[in-house]
């Protein structure tokens, strides 16, 4: 009997060839063994199941026998795909890595990453990749040798919004009113921070706040900051100054 070809996963049923054996005469072919499809009687044997099948061929003229049996061998060991875990990018983090270094690559291995909204920043025939969109990710690792496959899917969810911001009306500083107190209004919560600079002007107190109170004229710039996800968000307000200052003279005596 020759050595048979081996099942794979796709490989599912193989021929077990015992031409060799003596085809003249008064012949009759038994085969035994697990997986019996076809041939029975036959020396072209067809098989779907590893094990040994044994052949006995009878001369039908004389009683005389002789056996001889074959071992089927079977590879279905399919490659293990790890796409990782879930990941969330933000303002913090726009870009994610997936996969894993352990995943099976190089000769005898395909790697085939996929996704469904998603979108690659590397290439998508390596253990791992980077992406820069949310969507559903999948890794598809195929054994050249034996064609079994194993795949991976990974979620990458986004949170790129960022907070509401206004810096409020402007207003007129005066002779009478030196000092003002800016109406910012915007997202409020535990998870938000507040950070008022200018160009010209000046901060006297509330710099964190969203109602600042400053004496001077110039621009105002209000920057609110998600710190779960990092976005921000900012606005102006320019402050002036009256002009209308009333001058004074007292003449020659």
């Amino acid at each position: 009997i020759a050595p048979p070809a081996i099942l794979t996963c796709v490989t599912s049923q193989v021929t077990v060839d015992a031409s060799a054996s003596t085809q003249t005469g008064n012949l009759t072919y038994v085969w035994t063994g697990p997986g019996i499809i076809s041939g029975q009687g036959t020396l072209q044997l067809g098989v779907n199941t590893p094990g040994t099948y044994l052949l006995q061929v009878t001369n039908n003229a004389n009683g005389c026998t002789d056996d001889a049996t074959v071992v089927v061998n079977q590879d279905i060991v399919a490659p293990v795909a790890q796409a990782g875990t879930d990941v969330l990018i933000n303002c913090f983090s726009p870009t994610g890595s997936l996969g894993s270094a352990t995943n099976p690559s190089g000769a005898g291995f395909t790697l085939v990453w996929s996704t469904t909204g998603g979108n690659f920043t590397s290439a998508t025939n390596i253990p791992t990749v980077t992406i820069d969109q949310s969507g559903t990710y999948q890794l598809l690792i195929t054994n050249t040798q034996n064609g079994c496959t194993d795949t991976d899917d990974v979620l990458v969810s986004a949170d790129f919004t960022p907070p509401t911001v206004d810096a409020g009306p402007t207003t007129e500083l005066t002779c009478v009113m030196t000092s003002a107190v800016l109406q910012g209004t915007g997202s409020t919560g535990g998870i938000y921070t507040y950070f008022w600079t200018t160009n010209g002007g000046n901060i006297l107190s509330g710099g964190n706040t969203l109602t600042p109170v400053i004496n001077s004229d110039g621009d105002y710039n209000l920057l609110i900051t998600n710190t779960q996800n990092g976005c921000t968000a900012n606005d102006n307000v320019n402050i002036t100054q009256s002009a209308d200052v009333p001058i004074a003279l007292a003449g020659q005596p």
